[in-house]
């Protein structure tokens, strides 16, 4: 069971300062508006912007200065307080940040309607890792050193590459198809059966697709999340996925699917393999408050990034280098 590890990134939305308008009982004083952002006191008339339509509204400082007579100005007796702008300035500092991030609404929430359920699986799941599978794949690390495990990993990745071939020309993502078939290519042949991985060094680089991407490429939506008993978390469409890719790898075809011995062998070996690499993750789950919310959580995200990558499309974070306003 592979379970994956996400960070959460905190935006703070960008402010301007207050810029300061001085108001005495003398003749009103009225700051010169600027090119891009005209500031005036939020009631005088739009002195020096004539032509350009009403002035912007500012923000007003409270005024110091002894109450003007009736014929003048009120904004030198606004009280005191601070009057916010409804709409911020377009050139105002930080202002561009806005149409970079995710719209709350895009924000992916899991539906877990067979919560109950899911978290008595994730149990079993678990016990099952922590008294069979979890000391097997610990001493399997212990024994084989790193780089003859680094070699048997690449052989297990060349032998899942039909698969994501299939899928790539699925999606119609036909740079990435070209590139899966080449990895293939050269890895099975130079490569000795993936014991190398050749085409990395002609940066042809591993990446992965299945049929649960597959179907979200074309806009089919996840479902509800589940936990498959020994299979570990998924959804709906990534359920129908994983079996349309057991059912359909060409691997197996030719040398044999999982009721074979050499498609029983390389099962075993490739669950082994995953869970060596996914230790640091599921420490990092096991650690946390709520394990099965902390995988049902990391799994959505992970899941949703996938199913962006197939569509192009790419999630917009803010830009944390970009000034804010505040203290400049």
């Amino acid at each position: 069971m592979v379970l994956l590890a996400c960070a959460v990134l905190a935006v703070s939305t960008p402010g301007a300062e207050p810029v300061p308008v001085a108001s005495t009982a003398a003749p009103q004083i009225v700051a010169q508006p600027v090119a891009t952002s005209p500031l005036v006191p939020a009631d005088a008339p739009a002195v020096g912007n004539a032509g350009n339509g009403p002035a912007s509204p500012a923000l007003l400082p409270t005024a110091a200065a002894p109450a003007t007579p009736a014929s003048t100005t009120p904004a030198s007796t606004t009280p005191a307080s601070t009057t916010l702008a409804s709409t911020p300035p377009a050139e105002s500092p930080g202002a561009g940040l806005s149409p970079t991030i995710t719209p709350a609404a895009d924000i992916v929430q899991p539906r877990d309607p067979w919560e109950k359920t899911n978290r008595s699986i994730f149990a079993f799941d678990n016990s099952v890792d922590r008294h069979l599978v979890g000391p097997v794949a610990r001493g399997y690390a212990a024994v084989l050193p790193f780089v003859v495990r680094h070699h048997i990993s690449l052989v297990i990745a060349n032998l899942d590459e039909p698969i994501t071939i299939g899928n790539n020309l699925l999606q119609l993502r036909m740079a990435a198809f070209g590139k899966s078939l080449a990895r293939f290519t050269l890895n099975s042949t130079i490569g000795l059966a993936g014991i190398f991985d050749f085409a990395s060094h002609h940066k042809l680089e591993h990446h992965t697709a299945d049929f649960g991407q597959t179907l979200g490429r074309w806009g089919a939506k996840p479902g509800p999340f589940v936990m498959l008993p020994l299979l570990g978390p998924a959804n709906l469409r990534d359920g129908i996925g994983r079996a349309v890719d057991l059912f359909g790898d060409p691997v197996s075809w030719v040398l044999g699917g999982i009721t074979s011995t050499f498609g029983g062998t390389r099962v075993v070996v490739e669950v082994v393999d995953v869970r060596v690499q996914a230790e640091p993750a599921l420490r990092a789950v096991n650690d946390s408050t709520d394990p099965y919310a902390a995988t049902r959580s990391g799994y959505t995200q992970a899941r949703a990034a996938a199913v962006r990558e197939a569509t192009g499309k790419t999630e917009d974070l803010p830009d944390f280098d970009a000034p804010t306003g505040k203290g400049s």
